[in-house]
């Protein structure tokens, strides 16, 4: 007789662990959420930072965080500094840094020395260009990059998208419409590739038939739905022994719901990245949408930039190699941007004066008994635009502003012409003779003074300021297209400044205090200008015919008195009415 088999109980394997080589949600950095604020820092970084070293470089990371502390300390900017300007720890300041690195605005090189993008220059240099540049940025930005190959950052390699471009279609799919924080956190940023897009529709509209069916939100599904179940979503979504969300002692739901706040945040940070262009997006209450009159607009956009740039770049780890991935990330933005409704579209320096425009004209329809400054303030955190900016825009284009400031008179007509008449002779003789009798009205002498020059000729100054015992000049520069500030009249000035600093008027030696530019609409060329006041080491200030008119006005009805405009104008830079 055969016994029986006996049938040995193996031992049930265990599960493998799923292999990750990096993270599985989209990563990005969040230490400064706001887009916008590159536009302040950039230059700055740009001036400080290029062809230096930057990566453990303490030294010019602390230097750079003094710089901003200076800067924005009294500016309308969401820059955080560090209080201690002094402090050995520059490790927010690297995160900056980094952020900036991200986005595709520098690199290092071999030498590890900074090098600034095409992109960057252009940020920097050419700040009305900055929405165009940034779309560029936002729509090319792709999973892999070398910021996410290694390190925390490092990105699981099966992730090949455009974050951006996947999030701004599924706006665009009339099924979809719109996004809040918790849809995108559970059904968009574990996304891997554009072939995924169909799935994702149909898991969000699966979602919200779900919601309307039992009045569930996805925020509050964690353990109700086993269909929705978000704790099962972040132990496959998220390493679980990541320090950044865990602490030891920490229960399973509490790294959980860490977990998932993580994703929240993260999700938050893509929404209010894409709210920089505020013009063709929405976002409030966590949820974005494209504004209403832009959806053929983004449309466009989009279709020409999938038509550019179809798939992701590869790269590897050799220096060349990542060169040439930031070389073409960090190209300036095409100058060819989708227009819409077949139009040309309108230069991006016309839509910024049209912004400002449209922002002055409607809360002064709503609130008309704001003030200028206080008018500028608002638009300047609705827009997105530095108040310096908007300023300039204002005094380059005074005629379609009217904040109540001039009458309107036929002298304020008069002299506005004569400020933008040209180089005429007669038109520039006829500016500086108003424009002293201006600074004569104020209290002071101003008169035209020539003095000898010891090796032969004169120096003839149209306006000579005489205060006690302190004088200044001031040159009137009547400039059809505007005044540039160019090295010849920076050179000139300071020729000027330096004779006229110790000369001799009457038998009288007076104190140059400052020196000053009255111009008409538009002045350039702002770093000559500068450069005047530190070969100098006198004061220096400039100021529309506009501003003058205004200052005037101010004058007259007892606002302000002579000695304040005289330490007005020492001010080392642009004066408007915001000044007093």
């Amino acid at each position: 007789m055969v016994p029986p088999r006996r049938i040995s109980k193996k031992k049930a394997m265990p599960l493998k662990q799923p292999i990750w080589d990096g993270h599985l949600l989209w990563n990005m950095s969040r230490s400064i959420r706001q887009l916008n604020l590159i536009r302040d820092l950039f230059p700055i970084f740009k001036e400080y930072v290029e062809g230096d070293t930057w990566d453990g470089n303490k030294a010019i990371q602390k230097k750079l965080e003094q710089k901003l502390q200076k800067e924005f300390k009294n500016e309308n900017s969401k820059i955080k500094v560090q209080t201690n300007a002094t402090s050995k720890n520059p490790g927010h300041m690297r995160t900056r840094g980094n952020y900036l690195q991200i986005h595709g605005l520098w690199y290092s090189d071999k030498n590890n020395k900074v090098v600034v993008t095409q992109a960057g220059k252009e940020i920097a240099d050419n700040p009305l260009n900055f929405i165009d540049q940034m779309w560029s940025q936002i729509l090319r930005f792709q999973y892999p990059n070398p910021y996410h190959a290694d390190g925390q950052q490092k990105m699981d390699s099966s992730f090949k998208i455009f974050p951006y471009r996947f999030i701004v279609k599924l706006l665009l799919d009339k099924r979809i419409k719109y996004l809040d924080s918790y849809e995108l956190a559970y059904f968009v940023l574990k996304v891997k590739n554009q072939n995924e897009f169909d799935k994702t529709v149909r898991d969000i509209i699966r979602f919200r038939i779900f919601e309307q069916k039992d009045g569930i939100s996805l925020s509050d599904r964690k353990y109700k739905n086993k269909i929705f179940l978000i704790d099962e979503f972040n132990k496959k979504y998220r390493k679980p022994l990541d320090d950044t969300v865990q602490d030891s002692t920490d229960t399973e739901k509490q790294t959980i719901e860490k977990k998932w706040k993580y994703a929240i945040d993260l999700s938050q940070t893509f929404q209010i990245h894409l709210s920089l262009f505020n013009i063709d997006f929405v976002y409030e209450k966590g949820s974005i949408r494209i504004a209403d009159g832009r959806y053929d607009f983004v449309s466009e956009i989009i279709k020409k930039y999938d038509k550019l740039f179809t798939q992701p770049l590869t790269f590897s780890q050799e220096p060349k190699s990542i060169v040439d991935f930031h070389n073409h990330y960090g190209m300036k933005f095409s100058n060819k941007r989708a227009a819409r409704s077949g139009k040309k579209a309108a230069s991006h320096k016309s839509k910024i004066i049209n912004q400002v425009v449209i922002g002055v004209e409607e809360i002064q329809s709503i609130t008309p008994s704001l003030s200028k400054s206080e008018i500028i303030d608002m638009v300047s955190k609705r827009e997105y635009i530095r108040k310096s900016q908007i300023l300039k825009i204002i005094s380059e284009n005074s005629e379609l502003f009217n904040f109540g400031e001039l009458d309107n008179t036929a002298f304020e007509k008069e002299y506005r012409r004569l400020s933008v008449g040209g180089t005429k002779d007669k038109t520039t003789i006829e500016f500086e003779n108003v424009t002293r009798k201006i600074f004569n009205h104020f209290g002071f002498t101003a008169t035209e003074e020539t003095i000898s020059n010891p090796h032969g000729g004169t120096y003839s100054m149209e306006i000579f300021l005489i205060n006690g015992k302190e004088s200044a000049i001031v040159d009137a520069k009547s400039y059809g297209k505007g005044f540039t500030c160019s090295h010849e009249m920076a050179d000139k000035m300071v020729q000027y400044v330096n004779k006229f600093k110790n000369a001799i008027i009457n038998r009288k030696k007076y104190d140059l205090t400052f020196f000053a530019y009255v111009y008409g609409k538009k002045f350039s060329n702002e770093s000559n200008f500068d450069g005047i006041i530190s070969q100098t080491e006198i004061c220096g200030s400039r100021i529309s015919a506009d501003e003058l008119l205004i200052l005037l006005k101010n004058f007259d009805e007892k606002k302000i008195s002579k000695q304040e405009i005289w330490k007005l104008f020492q001010k080392n830079g642009e004066i408007t009415s915001l000044d007093y």
